[in-house]
């Protein structure tokens, strides 16, 4: 590249377990301005339950926002289309793509466009009812911008309650562009926690700070809705370095968003995901219980159960006085808190001691086991 700069990146890698969450990834290149470029899924997506992510580099001679800014979204269960405006005119644009999806119902998606018209500052768009502390965002867009000023051609985007996604621009022109967005709301149904917010940076200012509720950081990430970390800027044209920021978890209560340029105001948005660690504790019992202690009878046995993450089953063991267990076939058992009950026919010898124990797993197939039990 000519006169090249400099780029500050932070790269945060998340992995998921295998059997929570696929991950599909590829490859993407677009040669023809104003045309969408269809890349194939490998393996079919649930939309409800699916995201997608994206990252790309253009060889575009212009800094013009028209031709190196880039939309994507699901076409249907097996297409991605990545596209420019209809405006854009030169530049290849190679990039990855990563697709990610709930397989055991730990988070739904939800997906809608955020279009600003040519006079548009500020786009609401309407979801289902999420939990806030719950949901994070990701958008990315195209613009009819035909100038490099950032007033009209960068947004910002934000979760503004638990039904309304807010995308908003400092624009300055008479007609500053179409900008045509795509937004994934995923709200998670687990023990991750989302918080949010957004840095005002003032000209020549160059970090900003904001105060967290204490968050892990071991597990936690700093967040930007808008992929490649553009934000809304005040500046004029040629200004639009100012508008991208890079954001980090600085310590347990403070998140950092940081800019090489400062020639102009700018505003960001954040979120700070704190992603649930494995549970790494098997599941407690309490309250074992027999409804008789009668030889002859037939007889229930339970015990209480509960678990920071999910019960996966149980298998009951009875020696029913001859001095032998057996265990009986595993029995699904879900939720936090569940009850393992079985009825059994107990010997009809006065005076034989039954024994009684019973084995459990969670979802990550920690297993744990209760005492001994006879009568």
């Amino acid at each position: 590249l000519s006169n090249a700069t400099s780029l500050n990146i932070r790269v945060t890698v998340i992995e998921f377990g295998s059997s929570s969450v696929r991950v599909q990834k590829g490859s993407f290149s677009r040669a023809t301005p104003g045309k969408g470029t269809y890349v194939v899924i490998p393996t079919p997506v649930n939309l409800s339950a699916a995201a997608l992510v994206f990252y790309y580099a253009s060889n575009d001679s212009t800094d013009d926002y028209t031709d190196n800014s880039i939309r994507a979204g699901f076409v249907n269960t097996t297409y991605i289309n990545f596209t420019e405006s209809a405006s854009a005119t030169s530049g290849l644009k190679n990039g990855s793509w990563y697709v990610f999806e709930s397989l055991d119902g730990s988070f739904t998606v939800q997906n809608t466009t955020v279009d600003l018209t040519d006079t548009g500052i500020t786009k609401l768009a309407t979801i289902n009812s999420i939990d806030t502390s719950k949901t994070f965002l990701i958008a990315s867009y195209q613009t009819s911008e035909s100038s490099d000023d950032p007033r009209d051609g960068s947004f910002s985007i934000n979760l503004t309650n638990s039904t309304t996604i807010n995308s908003s621009r400092l624009a300055a022109a008479s007609s500053p562009g179409q900008i045509n967005g795509t937004a994934f709301a995923i709200t998670f149904h687990g023990r991750e926690k989302v918080q949010r917010g957004s840095f005002s940076y003032a000209a020549a200012t160059a970090t900003a700070v904001n105060v967290l509720a204490s968050v892990n950081t071991s597990i936690t990430m700093a967040w930007d809705p808008v992929l490649t970390g553009r934000m809304a800027e005040s500046g004029a044209t040629s200004d639009e370095e100012s508008a991208f920021h890079v954001l980090n978890i600085t310590n347990s209560t403070a998140i950092t968003g940081g800019r090489n340029e400062t020639v102009a105001a700018a505003r960001g948005d954040w979120e700070a995901i704190q992603w649930a660690s494995p549970d790494l504790t098997a599941a407690n019992w309490s309250n074992n219980y027999t409804n008789s202690t009668l030889a002859g009878t037939t007889i229930n046995h339970s015990v209480n159960w509960t678990e920071d993450e999910d019960l996966s089953g149980y298998i009951f063991s009875f020696n029913n006085g001859n001095g032998t267990f057996l265990n009986d076939t595993w029995v699904p058992m879900t939720g936090t808190a569940n009850q393992s009950n079985i009825t059994k026919d107990v010997n009809s010898t006065v005076g034989s001691i039954i024994n009684w124990t019973v084995y459990v797993n969670n979802s990550y197939n920690l297993w744990n086991v209760t005492s001994n039990f006879n009568y």
